[in-house]
């Protein structure tokens, strides 16, 4: 039961950055045009890995780009290569500044962030993710494990499928044979 379940389908080291992303901008109500300047603050030794990288899912100013105009990120918008040359993605990237901090390195649990944005109307708003949504120390609900596995499954189970099979691992207790999933998998 100690399982991590990672929210968004991106590279570990970006987790927490996109925790306080969201969380910035359903506590503010931001878009792309209240935002001028974003400071995401990352353990220094592994930003290397998600600095303006040419794949999207690990690409940490992408990504950050991506979630201010979306308000939230799906597996689809996290691996849309095209969307990488988007001016309008690539305008919010262009106002992102990546900070590498031997603190967060060290800092326990692991794999912290803290993002800072300043907003056109003089507000300067900070988010600290100290514990990553989906590990143990930050479990996700039911509700957003289950909005994670439709993103993920209705595309390529279509709705109906896609419901039935969540309903039954939700009951997974009552399923009797695993086999019995089978109809629910195969396309």
């Amino acid at each position: 039961m100690a399982t991590a379940i990672k929210k968004w389908c991106v590279g570990s080291p970006i987790q927490a950055a996109l925790d306080s992303m969201k969380a910035l901008i359903d506590d503010n109500g931001l878009t792309p045009d209240d935002v001028t300047a974003i400071t995401a603050i990352m353990p220094d030794d592994r930003l290397h890995i998600v600095d303006d990288r040419d794949m999207p899912d690990v690409c940490l100013q992408h990504l950050i780009a991506v979630i201010l105009i979306d308000g939230t990120l799906s597996f689809a918008a996290a691996h849309d290569h095209e969307r990488m040359n988007d001016s309008g993605v690539r305008a919010v990237r262009d106002r992102i500044r990546l900070v590498p901090s031997p603190e967060l390195t060290q800092a326990k649990p692991p794999r912290q962030a803290i993002i800072e944005i300043e907003t056109r109307d003089g507000r300067s708003l900070r988010h600290h993710t100290k514990a990553v949504l989906g590990t143990p120390a930050n479990p996700m609900t039911e509700d957003e494990i289950t909005a994670k596995a439709r993103d993920l499954v209705v595309p390529v189970l279509g709705f109906e499928r896609s419901e039935r099979l969540i309903e039954s691992m939700l009951a997974i207790d009552n399923v009797g044979p695993v086999s019995g999933l089978r109809p629910l998998l195969q396309a």
